[in-house]
């Protein structure tokens, strides 16, 4: 499994995708919101800033960035008329569709890390407010919660770059779900958000009351509903499912 992982990052290196997700993750911390203040000598303001860079990105940057990705991993052999080379693999075909899962797993959180460190090491340098262990600990926390969901919700894209064989659909797809994150974030009623998939990453974004929580405390506290959860778990597995029938269904992958 190491290997097929490996194989599959080598191929997304030749596209140079690494420097682009590195690049994507550090235009987020300085030109979203108050950190272009830094170009002309203005102190960044701490929770403002991380707030709106964690909020936008979750809901809108990484919405295009993941599902696009995704789908690409899942229908690059379609797309580059190499989908034979498949069956030279020394793996099953289900193992090569979790080793993608893996793969987008890691890159996803690779995503989110060289975030984080960013936000925090422009607020050390342009920052006249001090980084609390608090602040700390919350900001782990929002950025560990939006994760875990973002992971969630992989099955959707891989289904369909499986089912389409190439990016014109998914990337359709996430540009819906991008604008309808924001718009719904603004018009639905506050306890609405908890049921639509698509909206889970940015959850602890909104709940200042989360400060000094982790992602279990917030469920079993009432802070976030146990549905959700819910709602996630049976989200991934459908999902799962849905590529799995599929895969077992067709000849060619």
């Amino acid at each position: 499994m190491i290997n097929l992982i490996y194989s599959e990052i080598l191929k997304l290196k030749r596209l140079h995708l690494t420097i682009l997700l590195v690049i994507t993750a550090m235009l987020n911390t300085i030109f979203l919101s108050d950190g272009m203040g830094i170009f002309y000598g203005q102190s960044i303001k701490l929770e403002k800033y991380l707030y709106q860079v964690e909020f936008i990105s979750f809901a809108l940057i990484f919405s295009l960035l993941f599902i696009n990705i995704c789908s690409y991993i899942f229908s690059r052999e379609f797309t580059d008329g190499t989908v034979n080379t498949l069956y030279t693999y020394p793996f099953s075909k289900y193992k090569v569709f979790v080793g993608k899962i893996i793969t987008m797993s890691l890159i996803i959180s690779i995503v989110y890390i060289v975030q984080f460190i960013i936000m925090f090491i422009l607020i050390a340098l342009f920052s006249n407010d001090t980084i609390t262990k608090e602040i700390l600990r919350y900001h782990i926390n929002v950025n560990l919660f939006s994760l875990i969901f973002q992971i969630v919700l992989i099955p959707i894209s891989a289904f369909l770059g499986l089912v389409s064989k190439n990016l014109v659909i998914p990337f359709i797809y996430s540009i819906i779900v991008s604008v309808l994150n924001i718009y719904l974030q603004v018009k639905l009623p506050e306890n609405l958000i908890y049921y639509i998939p698509t909206l889970f990453p940015t959850l602890n974004v909104l709940k200042t009351e989360a400060l000094h929580n982790n992602v279990l405390s917030n469920i079993i506290s009432g802070i976030f509903p146990i549905y959700t959860l819910i709602i996630a778990i049976f989200t991934f597995i459908l999902s799962m499912t849905m590529c799995l029938i599929y895969l077992h269904n067709s000849d060619t992958y």
